[in-house]
């Protein structure tokens, strides 16, 4: 629990300094945290799912099988203790104060006592088929339902038609859950006279396959849970790290150079890490190479420009020259042709 507090902790003090970055967009469409729970939760739930789906197609067929097995003895143990013969000669509720019908009747309650096998008094009884579609009950311990009608279900067909015992898988009806095995009562000459049904009730063992199913439910809400908790410690993992490239990075963006982010693991996240720093040391290389490149370029700028006044102070220089000589050039003529002609004119010095 403890890292679960710190792994959100983590989070909110991240988020919070990306938030005071007005210029950056802190707005997700969905946690990191809970898509890795949801893909672990699925994942484990699955799992579980799965075994326990395995575990249960196994065992519930086995147990069926077991339960079969055990019905089908049972059925055609009853069945050949019957003389097929005598009852042929039953016919519903007027037979049953007959000789023929106490004689069956003794047989179903001694096996009830002498060779209990889990079986209830109510899933033991006789039919005869009454119609193609439909049988009556013929001998059974609650006499009440004697001469009652039951539909044939498919499983029986094999029994009444060709005297091949048989079962069912597990059905439902309105009275409950139940698995059956029949065995044909045959008479002298092997013809079917009626079939003995064995069945079985909400035992225990069908029970317990419904058992299975709720434990395997109940596994998979306990993975999910297990997932989701397992989800948030790895994307402690995960996305601490990744937070703390992302906060180191804008730091970068708002001017320090000398961020670091501490690398932890030599995995694909200590890769990230590893990776921004080293874009951090080569930005800062080349940061530094850019304001040399500025300082080299500021100094010729300003050699530039001292030497564009160094060429006009040049030019201002020639063209006072130019000035200036032409301006004395001609008086200074007319003052050198006056000299000279004084210097030639004989008696003119005193004159000058």
């Amino acid at each position: 629990m403890r890292a679960i507090y710190e792994h959100y902790r983590l989070m909110k003090k991240t988020r919070e300094t990306l938030k005071r970055h007005t210029s950056f967009d802190v707005s997700t469409s969905s946690r990191l945290v809970f898509r890795i729970a949801v893909l672990f939760g699925a994942l484990i739930a699955l799992g579980i799912a799965a075994t326990g789906w395995l575990f249960y197609k196994q065992n519930s067929q086995l147990i069926l099988r077991n339960l079969q097995n055990q019905l089908q003895l049972a059925a055609n143990t009853i069945a050949i203790s019957i003389d097929g013969d005598g009852y042929r000669k039953l016919r519903g509720r007027e037979s049953i104060g007959s000789p023929e019908y106490q004689k069956i009747k003794k047989i179903l309650q001694e096996f009830m006592v002498n060779q209990y096998l889990g079986f209830e008094s109510n899933g033991i009884y006789t039919f005869r088929r009454f119609s193609k579609d439909s049988l009556e009950f013929t001998v059974m311990l609650q006499e009440e339902y004697v001469g009652n009608h039951y539909a044939i279900r498919p499983e029986m067909l094999p029994t009444l038609e060709e005297g091949h015992p048989s079962y069912t898988g597990i059905y439902e009806d309105e009275n409950g859950v139940w698995v059956s095995a029949y065995a044909p009562i045959l008479t002298s000459d092997n013809q079917v006279a009626g079939m003995v049904e064995v069945d079985f009730h909400n035992n225990f063992y069908l029970m317990t396959i419904k058992q299975q199913i709720g434990t395997i439910l109940l596994l998979c809400f306990v993975g999910i849970g297990v997932g989701i908790i397992s989800a948030v410690v790895l994307s402690r993992v995960i996305t601490g790290p990744v937070q703390k490239v992302a906060a180191a990075a804008i730091q970068f963006a708002e001017g320090d150079y000398q961020v670091q982010v501490p690398v932890e693991t030599k995995d694909e996240i200590g890769m990230l890490a590893r990776a921004f720093n080293y874009m951090v040391s080569e930005i800062q290389e080349k940061e530094l190479i850019r304001k040399h490149n500025q300082e080299l370029k500021d100094a010729y700028d300003k050699l530039d420009a001292l030497n564009q006044r160094l060429e006009e102070a040049n030019r201002l220089k020639s063209e006072f020259l130019g000035i200036a000589a032409h301006d004395l050039k001609s008086p200074l003529q007319v003052t050198i042709g006056f000299a000279e002609m004084i210097l030639d004119t004989p008696n003119q010095h005193e004159h000058v």
